[in-house]
Order: structure tokens, then C-alpha cells, then sequence
């Protein structure tokens, strides 16, 4: 489960941008808060509950309310510029409880490309907002803009939540556990069958059930998750390339810059250069 911390109690919503030059594989989690994805260009696979939605250019994705679920882009860097490629909401789950009582029986679901539009137009806004200065008559009109999209949901997104089988309810909740475990112990040597025993699988049951339920293999998702760590390292601290491939899992440093390049299109090394690039042009 992911926390969010509300910092500015005027605005029941936490908007965050994603520039092109640092778009990242998200980790998969979940959180009480209704979240909205809008992408102004590229591409991004999200994975729901191990369903894969590629999201692109003009498009808008819904996460309800402690849905599992992660993202992974596409095209990560095209150049050195860091203009925003997208935008993704966090509306506050007690603002909207208290703005709509039965929400625990409901979910939303956008349902047409007319919807999906005028969802995308009103996000457009809130990020125009968003980028003026931070003054009293902004923050209002930042409020309206997202009540206005909440409007939107309720007229013509909302469906009633299915209810969800005790059978699903725990796998949901074993994998819940599963991603914890991995997430903890990344930097550790993962053996599929020593997972498996943990966790109270056969091993051909578990790749099985992991596959289904994440839509990533479990080689797939550890050395994603090890990357995004280590490509956190790589901008922030200036350990060799070495040190942070076995600090994060890797076997060697051959095999690290093997996957960082097959993933992100290029080195460790020239990674960090670029990075440290742009920010020295700021």
C-alpha cells in the first residue's frame, strides 16, 4: 500500500508531472485515492490487477480506490529535454467520500472516446493551473477545476462496483504480500522455488499465478524493480556502476548494464551523463 501524504490541505488532490527525460517504471502498489492518468505523448503500458492497458498521446486511465496496479513506459528518453510528457492525479479519498456516500459500492470506468475527451480537457486545465503562480485565486480555480472533473466521473463514469469473489479476494491479497516480500527484499538472491515454498505454491503454480496477476513474469519484475533502484543510485550518488549493480541484485556489472541498456535504450554511464547534463542546464 502506498501512503499519500497531503501536504496543501486547500487542494484535495496531489498533481504530479512527469517530465520525458526522468519517466520511470512505477513500482506496482495501490492507495485509497482515486487516481487519473493523463499522457500529453509517448506511450505507457499500465498493468490493473494483471490486465495490460497501453495508454498513449490524448488518453486518459483510471485507478480506483486500492486497485493493484503499475506502470511502465514505453519510450523513456528521446533527448535531454525535459519538457512533461504527463500528468497523474491523486484525489483524496475522504474529500470524495464525503462527496459521494455510496462510493465503496461504485468504481469508475470511462466508457466512450467523448468522455475520455472531456476528462483529458478538463486535466489540460487543472495542469495550466497548476503551472501558474501559487496564488489564493489559482488554488480556488484548481478546486473548481477538479470538482468539475469529479462531475464528470459521476455522470458519466460511474458503475457499480463488482463484488469481488472470497476466491479472487485472497489471491489479490496473497499477491499484495508476494510484491511486499519482493519490493523488501530486492537486493537478495531470489529463487523462484524458494519463493514458492514461502509462500505456500508448487513452483510451476506460482510463475503460473504471478504471471496472471502482475501481467509480468517474476524475472520480469525483479530486474524492472532492481533498474528503477538502481537507476535511482546512479543520479543521486556517485558510486561506480560496479558497486550499484550488486548493491541492487545484479550478479555483475556485464549483467546490469545489459538490462539497464535493454530497458532504457542506453548505458548506466551514459544514463547519469545525460541526467547530470540537464540538470547542469536548468
Amino acid at each position: 500500500m502506498e501512503l499519500i501524504r497531503w501536504e496543501n490541505n486547500a487542494i484535495p488532490a496531489v498533481i504530479c508531472c512527469h517530465p520525458q527525460v526522468k519517466a520511470q517504471y512505477v513500482y506496482s502498489h495501490w492507495h485509497k485515492e482515486l487516481e487519473i492518468n493523463y499522457l500529453f505523448e509517448g506511450e505507457v503500458e499500465f498493468y490493473n490487477n494483471g490486465t495490460c492497458h497501453v495508454l498513449k498521446g490524448g488518453e486518459v486511465n483510471i485507478f480506483n480506490s486500492k486497485e493493484l496496479h503499475y506502470g511502465v513506459p514505453r519510450k523513456v528518453i528521446h533527448d535531454n529535454e525535459e519538457k512533461i510528457v504527463g500528468i497523474t492525479l491523486l484525489i483524496d479519498n475522504s474529500f470524495l467520500r464525503n462527496l459521494i456516500p455510496d462510493l465503496d459500492q461504485i468504481s469508475f470506468l470511462i466508457k466512450s472516446k467523448q468522455t475520455e475527451k472531456e476528462l483529458a480537457q478538463k486535466l489540460e486545465h487543472i495542469y495550466a493551473l497548476y503551472c501558474q503562480s501559487e496564488n489564493l485565486e489559482t488554488k480556488i480555480r484548481i478546486f473548481a477545476a477538479i470538482c468539475e472533473l469529479i462531475a464528470i466521473l459521476v455522470e458519466k463514469c460511474q458503475n457499480s462496483k463488482a463484488v469481488i469473489p472470497v476466491k479472487e479476494g485472497r489471491y489479490l491479497e496473497r499477491t499484495e504480500s508476494i510484491i511486499e516480500y519482493l519490493n523488501e527484499h530486492y537486493r537478495e538472491k531470489l529463487q523462484q522455488q524458494a519463493l514458492a515454498d514461502q509462500f505456500h505454491f508448487s513452483r510451476e503454480y506460482f510463475a503460473k499465478f504471478f504471471k496472471k496477476q502482475t501481467g509480468m513474469t517474476l524475472k520480469e519484475y525483479i530486474t524492472r524493480y532492481r533498474l528503477e533502484r538502481a537507476k535511482d543510485e546512479l543520479i543521486h550518488k556517485d558510486n561506480s556502476i560496479l558497486d550499484i549493480a550488486l548493491q541492487n541484485g545484479f550478479s555483475s556489472e556485464t549483467h546490469f548494464i545489459n538490462c539497464f541498456k535493454s530497458i532504457f535504450g542506453l548505458t548506466p554511464l551514459k544514463y547519469r551523463k545525460l541526467y547530470n547534463e540537464e540538470k547542469v542546464t536548468k
